[in-house]
């Protein structure tokens, strides 16, 4: 899905970006969690 404006861009790419860490993290061993950066979880869960 693209739009014109780069505020809703923005915001789809947060979402998919969110969605990628959170498939990750459900779908993935043990080792993924030791794998997320403190970026990663700050994003996931700001």
């Amino acid at each position: 899905m693209t739009c014109n404006y780069p505020i809703e861009e923005k915001i789809l790419q947060l979402q998919q970006r969110k969605k990628q860490i959170a498939n990750e993290l459900v779908t993935e061993d043990v080792g993924f969690i030791k794998k997320l950066s403190k970026d990663d979880v700050e994003f996931l869960f700001g």
